[in-house]
């Protein structure tokens, strides 16, 4: 259907114009997930799908200029750009788009950083348990957790590293985990779910042992597995665990413990997916996922809530695109400096004011972000990608693995390790 809008010639008589129909086919892989944004006449941008067609009224009759703008790095626009089309009565206008996109290459490792300043080589530990694991941290150099889904024949959950070698460590059996988390190396928390059940875990280090730790009960149907996928806090008795309910009735849920208990706390949880969870202070924690869209199927949006104390609020969700966005993980160095990382290279950075999103020339997913600085991060995720960001730009640092990396912490800044599927476990180092 088309809308047409009438007009009036020199001579004062009525002149029925057609509409101008701007249309995008693009083709090739990946494509541009943001899609695009059309202009005439250099006026205010519509935005318009990779695939689409915008139909534009009211215009005088002549010449007009149309552009496409918001085309991704990796795409190129066929012919040229702006064009010029003629409106005059008749049949309607079409100005056709012809968009291919490819995979960008690689780009090139980031020069490294002055000798002994900063990680410049990841390389792999070797025998380790075969676990995928999901998650490190540490108290210090000569005191790491690293934390998975045990496999047999060894299945280990836990492993320990003293500075000079690894150690599994004794954990309630039966249990796989996602994240670890302490306030010292005598106090650490590593949560999860119960293998082969639907029910949620907390495992806690005492500085000798691990013990499970009473969870509250959560409502779910039959088909529903929940788990927690993250842990993070201000200290012993502050700590708060994000975790989401997959099932035919998908929620997200925050729990925290005080000291003594875990108990659940209120938040909208409306088809939310849970991911990460890290802050600054008891009063200024992030947690980050990705919420379902109403009627759009796959088209989830990345999201991000706050707790200031009192209560949790959603401060940003990522735009609405044809593509799948989940962000996945959460760090900074301060209330202003923060990065969070997510799907097709998505990383978003607050300055204590607003989220940007930082440019990226890589579409893998991003599952863990930390740094020893504001200049000097590293983000990891699948087929074994680690990215740096030397405060000005991210640029790919070497690794010489496959498998998916879902974990990263350092000690000092010369001294971190990286972990993910197949018993990967990637030692950083100047």
């Amino acid at each position: 259907m088309f809308a047409f809008a009438a007009c009036s010639d020199n001579n004062g008589s009525d002149v029925s114009l057609p509409s101008l129909e701007i249309t995008t086919s693009t083709t090739g892989s990946p494509p541009d997930s943001d899609g695009y944004t059309a202009t005439v006449d250099g006026g205010v941008p519509q935005p318009i799908s990779d695939n689409d067609t915008l139909t534009i009224g009211n215009l005088s009759p002549g010449d007009h200029m149309v552009e496409l703008s918001g085309v991704a790095d990796n795409c190129q626009v066929g012919g040229t750009n702006p064009r010029t089309v003629t409106m005059t009565s008749g049949d309607p206008q079409t100005v056709a788009f012809a968009i291919t996109c490819s995979e960008p290459p690689a780009p090139p490792p980031s020069p490294p950083p002055p000798s002994g300043t900063s990680i410049q080589h990841w390389t792999l530990v070797g025998s380790v348990p075969f676990s995928n694991w999901a998650d490190v941290w540490g108290n210090s150099v000569s005191d790491y957790f690293v934390v998975g889904v045990p496999l047999p024949p060894a299945n280990v959950s836990v492993l320990h590293y003293d500075g000079s070698q690894w150690t599994p460590q004794p954990a309630p059996s039966g249990i796989g985990l996602q994240g670890v988390w302490g306030s010292s190396g005598t106090e650490v928390f590593a949560a999860g779910w119960h293998l082969g059940q639907t029910t949620p875990a907390i495992i806690h280090f005492d500085g000798s042992s691990w013990a499970e730790q009473a969870v509250p009960a959560i409502a779910t149907g039959p088909d529903t597995l929940v788990l927690f996928r993250s842990v993070w806090g201000s200290s012993a008795s502050d700590v708060f665990a994000v975790g989401t309910a997959y099932g035919s009735a998908q929620f997200g849920f925050i729990a925290h413990f005080d000291g003594q208990q875990w108990s659940l706390m209120d938040f909208a949880n409306t088809r939310v997916e849970l991911l990460d969870v890290w802050g600054t202070s008891s009063s200024n924690v992030y947690a980050a996922g990705g919420i379902q869209v109403p009627g759009r199927g796959e088209d989830d949006q990345g999201i991000i809530l706050h707790f200031d104390g009192t209560s949790w609020t959603e401060v940003f969700r990522t735009p609405q695109t044809p593509n799948q966005i989940h962000l996945k993980a959460v760090w900074g160095t301060g209330p202003t400096d923060i990065f969070v990382v997510g799907d097709r290279g998505r990383i978003y950075h607050f300055d204590g004011t607003s989220w940007q999103l930082q440019p990226t020339s890589f579409l893998r997913a991003l599952h863990e972000v930390w740094g020893a600085s504001g200049s000097d991060v590293f983000s990891v995720g699948s087929k074994g990608i680690i990215f740096h960001y030397d405060g000005a730009a991210w640029a790919r640092a070497d690794s010489s693995v496959t498998p998916d990396l879902f974990g990263i912490w350092g000690g000092s800044a010369v001294d971190a390790f990286a972990v993910g599927d197949s018993g990967v476990i990637l030692h950083g180092t100047p």
